[in-house]
C-alpha cells in the first residue's frame, strides 16, 4: 500500500525563527485561516461606496464618519456570526500621514488597558500632501479591522502580520466588493469570449454537418 503523500510544509515568514515558542503557536495559529467568515450583505456594500465616495470628494470629516459607520457594521456583523460581543473600536481619520526613512505610516491600532480600541487612518500622502486611493484607504482600515478581529474575536492577543493575516484582509475587501461596493481600482474580470453566431437557417436550406 503506497504512502499517503504529506502535503509540503507551509511557508513562513523570515521573522518567524526569531519568535519565541509560544509566538510560533500564534503565528501558526493565525497562518492557518485565511478568510473572515462573514457574508456579504447590502448595508456592508453601501456602507463601503460611502466611504470610497467620501475619500474621493476630500473630506475628512465624511471620511471619518463612513469609516466608523463601516467599523461598527463590520462589528456588528462579526456579532451575528460568532454569537458574542465584538467592542467597535473608534475610527479616526487624520490628515498627513507620518513619515520616516522607512517610507510613511498608513494606519494603526491600539488597544488599551481598559479594553477600549482605537483606529487611526491618515487621508494625505506625506510627500505630494494629496489624497490617498480610496481603494489604499480601504485597505488600511480593513487591516486594522482585522488586527482587532485577531484580538478580540480569534484569541491571537499579538495579531502577527502573517500570510493568513494578510490573506484575511484581503477576505473582507472581497466581502465588501461581492456586496456590491464600489470601489476603483481592483483587477477586472477578463473579458468574456465573443462567441460567433450561427448564421440564420432559411427554410429549404439543408444543414449537412
Amino acid at each position: 500500500m503506497p504512502d499517503t503523500p504529506v502535503p509540503p510544509p507551509q511557508r513562513k515568514l523570515s521573522f518567524y525563527r526569531r519568535l519565541s515558542p509560544a509566538l510560533k503557536r500564534e503565528y501558526d495559529r493565525s497562518d492557518s485561516f485565511r478568510r473572515i467568515p462573514l457574508s456579504p450583505s447590502v448595508a456592508l456594500g453601501a456602507a463601503a461606496t460611502t466611504l470610497v465616495t467620501a475619500i474621493e470628494s476630500g473630506g475628512r470629516t465624511q471620511a471619518a464618519t463612513a469609516a466608523n459607520q463601516l467599523t461598527a457594521l463590520l462589528c456588528r456583523a462579526m456579532e451575528t456570526e460568532h454569537r458574542g460581543r465584538v467592542p467597535v473600536p473608534t475610527v479616526k481619520v487624520l490628515r498627513v500621514r507620518p513619515s520616516s526613512a522607512g517610507g510613511e505610516f498608513h494606519g494603526l491600532y491600539t488597544r488599551s488597558e481598559d479594553g477600549r480600541s482605537e483606529i487611526k487612518v491618515w487621508m494625505f500622502t506625506a510627500r505630494e500632501k494629496r489624497v490617498v486611493r480610496p481603494r489604499t484607504f480601504l485597505r488600511t482600515l480593513l487591516h486594522e479591522v482585522v488586527h482587532h478581529f485577531d484580538i478580540v474575536v480569534f484569541d491571537l492577543p499579538s495579531s502577527l502580520h502573517t500570510l493568513g493575516f494578510h490573506a484575511r484582509e484581503s477576505s473582507l475587501l472581497a466581502i465588501l466588493e461581492k456586496s456590491g461596493a464600489r470601489v476603483p481600482g481592483g483587477r477586472k474580470p477578463p473579458p468574456r469570449p465573443v462567441v460567433p453566431k450561427a448564421a440564420p437557417v432559411r427554410r429549404g436550406q439543408l444543414d449537412l454537418f
